[in-house]
């Protein structure tokens, strides 16, 4: 018996050396001996799937995994989150749906992207009583969440035909999406201008705003100072802005070519703008031109280009253009199940239109306006996340905070044709950001 666990003992330590050194095949072959020599170890299966996993092998690790399980089902969650991720990748949903429905039953606190991908499997399977419930969990445990879980909601209610229900569904979206926006400014207000929760007096532009002023309302009652909106949307602001407050200002100029003066601002702020302007790079610059020494920029945006999701085609874009040609709606969320993940940078726009057209068999005046709005919208940048960065890199302001957000890894042969076409100098699993910079002098 001594010897029997000596030798596991070295097998094990031998696995996480070949780890340590990235030769994943060698640690695979020493937890497979292992496994040979203790069949019940069930953290020897779980090593195993996240290898197989990492080794484009997904089958495999999904048999791994499954038979950990097997042997003993109180695994950890995160078992099971890995496990119902791969399923869900593989088109496996009713197996991927028992595992995070698992996975929720063992954790308190489970990430938001599991009852995410849950509750998006049970809307593949008809299953919406079901569904709603999730997205309504999730709205209760992350209010990051909340925007697209209403608007998924409101999806399926528009499905069952109960109108009323899903405009309430669609406004508690937007609702939503100015409330988490401005919550992560405020926060940062708290964290690095006021360090208190006492009214600051700061100057501020959300240079591309929500051009029905919500957002800056919200933003208002942190600050005694100037609130100030910029956005070249047609009609802005006297058609457009609902919600005003007294130190809220709302300008029609184009972010590009601001016409306030230098150092005007304490803090710059941007929601999903990045994407959108012809010239990112000279939209940071006149960012930083308006920012006082000292001041703080605060971006975010999503999508990228260069990520999964760069063509920007949004389901809620498809059913108002749907509606708009007349055709009916198809069932269609961001999953890469109309347009596969990166297929905008690896199709042509002919080859974009014969896959939406011919395979998927949506209507071909719908399928144009798809693929016209990937390629020709002048209202979408195409700039991959290596040439954003770096216009951010060039300016002089400290960059104090990184963070991507909706990260999508592409399997090996995705991989090998997008490097194939476009090199290896970009990040293609990097589908949004957050940067936050402080201006120098």
């Amino acid at each position: 018996m001594l010897k029997l666990e000596q030798e596991v003992q070295r097998l094990w330590d031998l696995a996480a050396q070949c780890r340590q050194e990235l030769d994943l095949s060698s640690a695979i072959a020493c937890y497979q001996k292992i496994s040979q020599l203790c069949p019940q170890r069930t953290d020897v299966y779980c090593e195993l799937g996240n290898l197989f996993i990492q080794q484009q092998q997904p089958q495999k690790g999904i048999q791994a995994f499954q038979q950990a399980i097997a042997i003993n089902p109180a695994q950890p969650p995160w078992v099971y989150q890995t496990l119902g991720k791969t399923l869900q990748n593989q088109r496996q949903i009713v197996p991927a749906i028992e595992a995070y429905q698992h996975a929720i039953q063992l954790d308190a606190s489970p990430p938001g992207w599991v009852y995410r991908n849950l509750a998006d499997l049970l809307v593949k399977q008809r299953q919406y009583s079901q569904a709603i419930a999730i997205y309504q969990q999730l709205i209760t445990l992350d209010s990051a969440y909340a925007p697209d879980a209403y608007f998924a909601i409101g999806d399926i209610y528009q499905q069952q035909q109960q109108f009323f229900a899903a405009q309430g569904a669609y406004r508690q979206a937007v609702v939503a999406r100015a409330f988490h926006n401005i919550n992560q400014v405020v926060n940062f207000i708290r964290q690095r201008i006021k360090g208190d929760r006492q009214v600051c007096n700061i100057d501020i532009l959300d240079n591309g705003c929500d051009p029905t002023g919500r957002q800056l309302a919200l933003l208002a009652e942190s600050t005694t100072g100037r609130v100030v909106g910029t956005n070249i949307y047609p009609g802005f602001p006297q058609q457009t802005v609902k919600h005003r407050c007294a130190n809220n200002e709302f300008y029609l100029m184009d972010g590009q070519r601001l016409t306030f003066a230098p150092a005007t601002f304490d803090l710059v702020i941007s929601f999903n703008v990045l994407e959108h302007v012809p010239n990112p790079s000279q939209y940071l610059q006149e960012c930083w031109r308006v920012m006082r020494p000292g001041g703080y920029g605060f971006f975010s945006w999503y999508p990228l280009w260069s990520g999964a999701t760069g063509h920007h085609i949004h389901h809620d874009m498809v059913k108002q253009n749907a509606q708009r040609l007349g055709v009916t709606p198809p069932v269609y969320s961001l999953d890469g199940t109309a347009i596969p993940f990166w297929g905008h940078l690896l199709f042509s726009p002919q080859e974009m239109l014969d896959f939406l057209g011919d395979r998927l068999r949506y209507p071909a005046s719908l399928a144009r306006w798809m693929r016209d709005y990937i390629y020709d919208e002048p209202d979408l940048n195409r700039w991959f996340w290596r040439d954003v960065w770096r216009s951010f890199q060039a300016l002089d302001w400290a960059i104090l905070e990184v963070k991507h957000c909706g990260e999508q890894h592409p399997d090996l042969q995705t991989l090998r044709q997008l490097k194939q076409k476009y090199g290896t100098v970009d990040h293609f699993q990097i589908c949004g950001a957050t940067v936050i910079v402080q201006k120098v002098s």
